[in-house]
């Protein structure tokens, strides 16, 4: 009913860095006293590799001391056992609240430094930027991976076979070519970035 679905259970935190290392959760839900290794030592393996997953401690423990290394962690919450069903739905669709907020976020701060690095690359392509305003730009376009000291510039032409009129349209039809060309890009780890020009 919230829109989550869930990707694994575990009985240890080694089968839990297993399930976690393979499906890349939003939101994790751990007990701190487990075989093997405990939940606070999962939670340092996790968050050396995943640092922005949220992560939920449901223990019947409530020592200061766990509490505290829980919150050095950046742990989001701490509820202890037993948990009432109340408390924890309410407790989840705050942190399914600030997952989507953060999302939402991040999406439109990456489509802004998006269009910035396309307006950036579009004039280094015409020849409209100094060595000047290069070198000032020139950590925003490395951040996506792009070395413009060692890079090459490939020019795809698109001949519509439709009957297309509609500058409009064949706008339209441009952007989202561009934006599943980098979303395979982005999903193979290439290191390119399509963009519009002219």
């Amino acid at each position: 009913s919230l829109g989550c679905r869930i990707e694994g259970a575990a009985y240890d935190g080694d089968e839990a860095l297993d399930i976690i290392n393979e499906t890349e959760p939003d939101i994790i839900i751990t007990d701190i006293r487990m075989p093997s290794m405990n939940g606070l030592e999962m939670i340092d393996h996790v968050k050396e590799q995943f640092p922005d997953v949220v992560i939920m401690i449901m223990s019947g423990y409530s020592d200061f001391e766990y509490l505290n290394t829980a919150i050095k962690n950046s742990v989001t919450e701490y509820l202890l056992k037993p948990t009432d069903i109340d408390e924890f739905e309410e407790t989840f669709k705050n942190l399914k609240k600030r997952i989507d907020s953060e999302r939402e976020h991040s999406d439109e701060l990456k489509k802004s430094k998006t269009y910035y690095l396309d307006n950036i690359l579009n004039l280094m392509l015409l020849g409209y930027m100094d060595d000047e305003i290069i070198e000032a730009d020139k950590k925003i376009v490395e951040n996506f991976g792009i070395n413009i000291n060692n890079c090459a510039i490939g020019l795809l032409c698109i001949d519509w076979k439709e009957d297309i009129h509609d500058k409009k349209e064949i706008y339209k039809k441009s952007v989202d070519i561009v934006e599943i060309c980098n979303s395979i890009a982005e999903n193979e780890k290439k290191h390119c970035h399509f963009f519009m020009t002219g």
